[in-house]
């Protein structure tokens, strides 16, 4: 039974997961690709070509990179010490607090960005980097939260008294003896974070107004376009980065040993 659900598993993990990168690779590499063609008849590095030429590309990296590494950087001052109080509290209202915290999920988010669009234009934080990292952490920070308060939860409460009862201050017995077992936490919380920054479209467009340009504003007229394979290509440029960030911060965090094991 169990290798049973293991090949579901990894055939349900190729079917959703695997096959559409594979797909997206070929369609970014053929210039005809046509039924009942398995593989295109010939490779073409000319769609990568015309992302590249793009006047604005390296400016949406750059962008993409600086707005998400933000999102990361504000979510977890926000999240931390919220998620870690919510841990140890122990009261009635403790899941009414966790589904406050939660609701920017559960709300629609064409919603909570036409609402937050009217705000932004009376606080002048429209069309600026600024106000789409805000926009940004608001269907993030719950992803966070949530993963920060599931770590905390898993370390045993006891550790406080502990370092309390030797004399260790809150705050030093906090960063030297809790922060360290929370490695885990923090690194999905900021892949979790970064990976919904980085594909964040409409709050970008609508708050930074096309004055904030992305990897996300690039890429999605050339699909609604017609032309797939020079979306598809930067499509797979963005996997890449995607890749490459969450490899590098599992290096930093963890240690290259550490990090190469996982």
């Amino acid at each position: 039974m169990k290798r049973i659900i293991k090949f579901l598993f990894i055939i349900t993990f190729i079917s959703y997961i695997v096959f559409p990168i594979i797909t997206n690779l070929i369609l970014s590499l053929s210039n005809l690709w046509q039924w009942p063609d398995i593989l295109p008849s010939h490779i073409t590095f000319v769609h990568y070509q015309k992302v590249f030429n793009q006047r604005n590309f390296w400016k949406s990296i750059l962008n993409t990179l600086h707005i998400a590494l933000m999102v990361m950087l504000f979510n977890y001052i926000l999240a931390m010490p919220s998620a870690y109080a919510l841990s140890r509290l122990n009261s009635k209202y403790k899941p009414i607090l966790m589904t406050l915290i939660i609701l920017p999920i559960i709300v629609p988010p064409i919603l909570v960005l036409l609402n937050l669009y009217n705000h932004f234009l009376i606080w002048h934080l429209t069309d600026r980097k600024i106000g789409v990292i805000i926009a940004h952490m608001i269907p993030s920070l719950p992803y966070m939260f949530i993963m920060l308060y599931l770590g905390f939860e898993k370390i045993d409460k006891n550790y406080e008294s502990v370092y309390l009862s030797l004399g260790i201050r809150p705050i030093n017995g906090f960063f030297k003896i809790i922060l360290p077992q929370m490695k885990e936490a923090i690194i999905l919380g900021g892949i979790m974070t970064f990976l919904i920054s980085i594909s964040q479209y409409l709050s970008t467009l609508l708050i930074g107004g096309g004055s904030v340009l992305t990897l996300t504003l690039l890429l999605t007229p050339y699909i609604s376009g017609g032309n797939t394979r020079v979306g598809a290509a930067q499509g797979i440029l963005l996997i890449i980065i995607c890749v490459l960030f969450i490899r590098l911060y599992e290096f930093v965090l963890l240690g290259g040993k550490n990090a190469r094991n996982s």
